[in-house]
């Protein structure tokens, strides 16, 4: 049986309890972030895609920011304004790469690696 998310409130608790410890927590919901949230759960409103998700989060050290920073400085760190947003060489909602298991570490004996 699908759940379905009643409220933006919910979706930003969700992330904040179920993302790695390495994601900055939301603490502000901006009128930008309203929007896209809503926006977003229009398209995705199944709490246990949302679970997929941030539980896909804990098996990337590249969204927890342990990554390749390809020259850039700071490493990539993944948050919620990244997850409600399209990549930009691909157009695809980066929520949906992550679910799909892109930026998944391989497994090897047990632990995960890049």
């Amino acid at each position: 049986e699908r759940r379905l998310h009643p409220s933006i409130q919910s979706l930003v608790d969700k992330y904040n309890s179920e993302t790695p410890d390495e994601f900055i927590a939301v603490s502000k919901i901006t009128e930008a972030r309203e929007k896209k949230i809503r926006d977003y759960l229009s398209q995705f409103n199944d709490e246990d895609w949302w679970t997929d998700v941030f539980a896909e989060c804990h098996r990337s050290r590249f969204l927890r920011g342990y990554g390749s920073s390809e020259g850039r400085g700071k490493p990539f760190l993944a948050g919620l304004d990244w997850l409600l947003q399209k990549g930009k060489g691909d157009a695809v909602e980066n929520c949906v790469k992550v679910y799909e298991g892109k930026y998944r570490d391989e497994v090897k004996n047990g632990t995960f690696s890049r």
